[in-house]
């Protein structure tokens, strides 16, 4: 579906590439992605998940774990934007188990 100039990205077609880009304003979808890691590269990334109020902006060397299962869109709001999406390290999901049980 393309709208105002937007393009629509299957995250299932690009998960293969170590990085991948985004045009301005290009959406990738992200299906049931919970947990998996989204690394900003370069340029400035906008973060929606389903049944979240919050949304999520990262610039060029934040990350954040999705946390929510659902769809979640990722958009380069404001220009290009390059990114990664991979699984957490084992080592992340063990210290966030020690946290949360901790709590």
């Amino acid at each position: 579906m393309q709208e105002r100039g937007q393009t629509e990205a299957s995250m299932s077609n690009r998960l293969g590439a170590d990085t991948l880009h985004l045009k301005p304003r290009e959406l990738l979808d992200i299906h049931d992605g919970e947990g998996l890691l989204v690394t900003c590269v370069d340029g400035v990334l906008w973060i929606t998940q389903s049944n979240d109020t919050d949304d999520i902006v990262l610039e060029s060397g934040e990350s954040f774990v999705l946390d929510r299962p659902g769809l979640a869109i990722v958009s380069a709001p404001i220009g290009p934007a390059d990114l990664i999406v991979q699984p957490q390290s084992h080592s992340v999901q063990e210290r966030a188990c020690v946290r949360s049980n901790a709590a």
